[in-house]
Formats: structure tokens, C-alpha cells, sequence
């Protein structure tokens, strides 16, 4: 749909400025919807470092869920714009989304911090009590956890002006997606939208830890650890959500990231290393199946295909036709 469209390509350029989006979805109305759930995915959980690593513990994921009540009561109290920070130390900018007295979703918009020493202290807090603040990569405690921390909030506030003028376009376009859902389901909510919206965080969390150990060997153990569910309910709940295996997504994760690198003028060899395949034949073979070509030709056909000039570069600027100009009065 394309005002969907037009909302994700906002949201995009609204995180290339260094701040995260977020969009929880309290009707479930568009979780239910396919094509929208597979839009606004990257945008229903928090996945900077510092809230994956916070995730990490069982306790502070069920923690984490159990606070999404009280972000809806807040939004409910508040009706407005307003800022806050999670028991872990995150802070945000939130916007509810309302029709007809229901609410719709929070709109969150984070990444920065007003106050480091209070929200590390939190998020000290948190770790303290579950026993895992020594874990963090070798390092102490501290400063570990103020790196990730200072990590995830490194861009500067953008104030409540800006911050209004930001979540307020998102929220009107948003709104309008509902609208058109609306139509097409007969009802603003869906029945069992906590279900489904925590089964679909599960398969959301799952795609995040792939794509952050994208070139680690396929454990699904590890990964139904990562997400605190069993290997059997992590597989239900990802093919559920994504129409994918664990094992075809990091495929298909691994196959866009060697592309990427492709078009960096990268060697296939360099390609496939880097994007987590075990050899370059193996990758070659991956590729060709889902390309219909090597890597080495599709290549070649991209970069040629970006390097080529447009028909008209050719074609002197006085000698092109004038707008509205290039097809004749005439008809017969």
C-alpha cells in the first residue's frame, strides 16, 4: 500500500539521523495484516545493543513485556506527547495513536538521553537483581554496561518541538494505515492482539539475534535461549510470523549482506567470508539457485547497470526535447 510506503520511508530517514522508532501495536490490527506486519516489523521492537543485551535475561524480557500495560495506561492518561524512561534506563519520546476512544499504538522515538547517571543507575539496578551485569563481554560490570548504554543513546535530545513535529506526522500517517486496515478487516482491534503480539516479538527478537551473529553456525538451541522459549515453540512461532525456517532467513539474511558487499567491489571469495557462508563454492551455488546466475556475473550486471549512464546523458542538452515537448500534437 503505498501510504504505507510513504510511513517506512520516513521512518528510515528519521533513524539515518541516529535515533530509533518504535511502534507498539495495541489493536493488533496490523500485526493481523500480512503485508503490514512484514512493513513495520524492524519497528515493533527496541534493537539497539543495549535493549538486546537487557533482553538477554528471562526475567527482564518478561519485565520488559509486563511494562508494555503500563506504557498503555500511561498513553491512555496522557493523551498526548509526553517523555519517560523504562525501568532499564531507555528514554523516549512517546506518541499514542487514538480513533474513536481506542487506542491504537505508541509511537516511541529514543536514542538519546537527558540523563546518563540516572539511566545507568537504572539499568545497574536491573542487572544486579538478575545476576548478569559480570557477563557483558568479558568486561566489568560499569563500564560494559555504560558502553552499550552510551551506545543506544548517543544522539542528542531532539527536544519537545521537534519531537512533536516528528511523532505527530508519524501518527497521522499511521492512523490512516488503521483507517485503510480498518476497512478491509470491519474492526479497529483483534481479538487475542496480546497473543499475537507476543509470539510475533518472539519471531522479531529471533531475526535480531540472526542478524547480529550472522556469521556464527546455526544453533537454533542458542537462539530459543536468546528468545526464552523451547527450540519447538520458537520454530511455530518464527514460520508463523515469517513465512520462514530459522535456517532460510539467516540463508536469506547471509545471501543480502554477500550482495551488499558485491556491490562494494568485493571478491566473491571476500563475499561470502564475510556474510557467513563456509566457502565460496558453497556460496556460489546458494546464489546461483536463488539469482539464477553466479555471483560473479550478477555482479558484473550490477555494477554495470549503476555505472551506466541514463539514455538522455548521451544526448547534448540543447538537442533533448523540452518538457512536455517529446511527443508530437499530432495524432493523425
Amino acid at each position: 500500500m503505498a501510504g504505507q510506503d510513504i510511513l517506512v520511508t520516513f521512518l528510515e530517514m528519521i533513524e539515518r539521523q541516529g535515533y530509533e522508532l518504535t511502534i507498539n501495536d495495541f489493536s493488533g490490527l496490523i500485526l493481523s495484516d500480512a503485508a503490514a506486519a512484514q512493513r513495520f516489523a524492524p519497528y515493533n521492537i527496541h534493537r539497539n545493543p543495549f535493549c538486546m543485551m537487557i533482553k538477554s535475561k528471562a526475567q527482564l524480557w518478561n519485565e520488559c513485556l509486563r511494562k508494555k500495560s503500563a506504557l498503555s495506561r500511561a498513553a491512555t492518561e496522557k493523551r498526548g506527547l509526553f517523555r519517560g524512561m523504562c525501568f532499564c534506563g531507555r528514554e523516549e519520546y512517546i506518541m499514542p495513536v487514538f480513533k474513536d476512544g481506542i487506542l491504537l499504538a505508541t509511537i516511541g522515538l529514543g536514542g538519546f538521553s537527558t540523563n546518563s547517571t540516572a539511566g545507568i543507575a537504572r539499568a545497574e539496578r536491573a542487572l544486579e537483581e538478575t545476576s548478569i551485569a559480570s557477563t557483558l563481554s568479558g568486561l566489568s560490570p560499569k563500564p560494559g554496561l555504560r558502553e552499550l548504554y552510551n551506545a543506544a543513546c548517543a544522539s542528542a535530545d531532539p527536544g519537545q518541538d521537534d519531537a512533536l513535529a516528528i511523532l505527530g506526522m508519524i501518527a497521522a500517517e499511521l492512523l490512516r494505515c488503521y483507517e485503510s486496515l480498518e476497512t478491509a478487516n470491519g474492526s479497529l482491534v483483534v481479538t487475542e492482539a496480546a497473543r499475537l503480539s507476543r509470539e510475533h516479538r518472539v519471531a522479531l527478537h529471533a531475526a535480531e539475534y540472526l542478524r547480529r551473529n550472522i556469521t556464527e553456525p546455526l544453533v537454533a538451541k542458542k537462539v530459543a535461549a536468546a528468545c526464552h522459549v523451547s527450540v519447538s515453540t520458537l520454530s511455530h512461532v518464527f514460520k508463523k510470523n515469517t513465512r520462514m525456517s530459522l535456517n532460510a532467513y539467516l540463508a536469506k539474511l547471509r545471501l543480502d549482506l554477500a550482495k551488499q558487499l558485491l556491490l562494494k567491489e568485493a571478491c566473491v571469495t571476500e563475499a561470502a567470508l564475510e556474510s557467513g557462508f563456509e566457502d565460496s563454492n558453497y556460496f556460489s551455488r546458494v546464489f546461483s539457485k536463488a539469482e539464477g546466475m553466479p555471483p560473479s556475473a550478477w555482479q558484473r550486471r550490477e555494477l554495470l547497470l549503476r555505472s551506466s549512464p541514463s539514455p538522455d546523458a548521451a544526448v547534448p542538452r540543447d538537442q533533448r526535447p523540452a518538457a512536455g515537448k517529446g511527443i508530437s500534437a499530432k495524432t493523425g
